[in-house]
């Protein structure tokens, strides 16, 4: 048989095994395939049967006829007399899917070829990825072959894998796992892009394949300061471009111990999801920075509900390809007289961003005044574990941050209480319990990244 030929056959297949026992395969047939997974006259019996399914009445052969006409008559018999047994239906709708997406596929290659231009060329090509991101339709596991599998789990001597940040004290905190979408938002100058990049490295070095999306600034940039970061040069030196012999070694060095860190950095002005789906899908990554979220582009016409779409849209491609997505976001600006820290309330321009997000970290100053000062990294929502802060120290010099002890404690901006019609201060806050998040980290704990 054909290729053509055997995909028109497991087409009949499928909708012969429909009428023959549409008890016991109908629900199954209807998660596997879709309308569009047939061709002519087979797609328009498979409508009628799905309408006559989702009307709520039995599927048969009189009823089809009578949604069809008595004109498909002849096909809906050849369609029963196709079908070798009801039992294999599953793998007929699997070779209908395959070959509907070779189909479409085909079409797609000879759409590239006429393409006009470049732009019109990637367009295509991120149709293309997202349809290799194939449909896996709604299929439901029996709770007992799940325990099965969480027994197998737990009871292996490998340990649990979750992704290392590089500072102790937040892989303490939080166990994200890839198909996680996070959050990192921070307000602008606050260091957000520093830190990313910083925790990017740390999880390359660990083997996982990152990707590095910049929309706002040039790889070139970045790479100052990754070079700072890891080189140990001052950034003062590396913009005057006045590196010593020893520095140029440092560099050289760097460039070498990279080869084994798979980090990717990505030029990504104007990019759309899709366009992300198909850098993760070529490249393998299994890690991705956005920098940040706000400037990737989507349909809308109001800045909340392009937003909103990149939100839903990340979080979707998060769970399908299982990669980690960690997205940066701005936030709305505040009034920094009032010392208030910034909350998951503050995302810039959509609250769809909370809703979707498994993990939320915000940064922030702790003295909003003060650029020098050090720096809160708040767990604002944590699906699997608890909330908490780490104090970070920055390094301008060198463009990083290293955890140090908690007796900025007493410098922690803390959210306005409710307006209250008395004069009288706020009680100063009181230190923190022994054992608590806040308690001091000794010199020897305070590692640095």
């Amino acid at each position: 048989m054909t290729e053509n030929e055997i995909y028109e056959s497991a087409q009949m297949s499928v909708i012969g095994a429909l009428l023959i026992d549409p008890e016991r395969c109908v629900g199954d047939v209807m998660q596997a395939v879709a309308p569009d997974d047939f061709t002519g006259e087979l797609r328009s019996v498979f409508e009628a049967i799905r309408g006559i399914w989702a009307s709520g009445k039995r599927v048969d052969t009189v009823v089809a006829l009578e949604a069809l006409g008595d004109g498909y008559r002849d096909l809906l018999r050849q369609c029963m007399q196709e079908t070798p047994s009801v039992a294999n239906v599953l793998t007929h709708c699997e070779v209908v899917r395959s070959q509907s997406a070779l189909q479409t596929l085909r079409g797609i290659g000879l759409r590239l070829t006429g393409a006009t231009d470049a732009a019109e060329a990637r367009q295509i090509l991120s149709e293309a990825q997202t349809l290799m991101a194939e449909r896996q339709g709604l299929r439901g596991r029996p709770v007992s072959l799940l325990l099965a599998d969480f027994l197998n789990w737990v009871s292996s001597p490998a340990p649990a894998e979750y992704l290392p940040w590089g500072i102790r004290q937040l892989d303490d905190l939080v166990t994200a796992e890839c198909g996680d979408f996070i959050v990192l938002g921070a307000d602008s100058s606050v260091g957000k892009t520093a830190l990313a990049v910083q925790l990017a490295w740390a999880q390359a070095a660990k083997g996982r394949r990152v990707g590095f999306f910049s929309l706002e600034t040039s790889g070139l940039k970045l790479t100052r300061r990754l070079v700072a970061q890891r080189a140990r040069i001052p950034m003062t030196a590396i913009k005057d471009k006045s590196l010593s012999d020893e520095q140029i070694k440092d560099v050289i060095s760097l460039g070498s111990a990279s080869n084994k860190v798979p980090l990717m950095i990505y030029d990504a002005a104007g990019v759309s999801v899709d366009e992300l789906r198909a850098a993760v899908t070529a490249d393998r990554l299994e890690v991705i920075y956005i920098d940040y979220v706000q400037l990737l582009s989507a349909p809308g016409r109001e800045r909340w509900e392009i937003v909103t779409a990149i939100s839903m849209a990340l979080h979707t491609m998060a769970q399908q390809l299982g990669v980690a997505v960690v997205g940066l976001s701005q936030i709305t600006a505040g009034d920094k007289k009032t010392k208030t820290s910034p909350g998951k309330d503050d995302l810039r321009e959509s609250k769809q961003l909370k809703q979707d997000a498994d993990l939320i970290l915000m940064m922030s100053l702790a003295d909003p005044e003060d650029n020098t000062s050090l720096r809160w990294l708040k767990v604002e929502k944590n699906k699997d574990g608890p909330l908490g802060s780490v104090c970070l120290k920055f390094d301008p010099e060198h463009m990083d941050f290293t955890p140090t002890d908690s007796r900025a404690y007493t410098n922690r901006p803390r959210r306005s209480a409710p307006a209250k019609f008395t004069d009288e201060p706020d009680p100063a806050p009181q230190p923190p319990a022994q054992g608590s998040m806040f308690a001091e980290i000794s010199e020897e704990e305070a590692i640095p990244f």
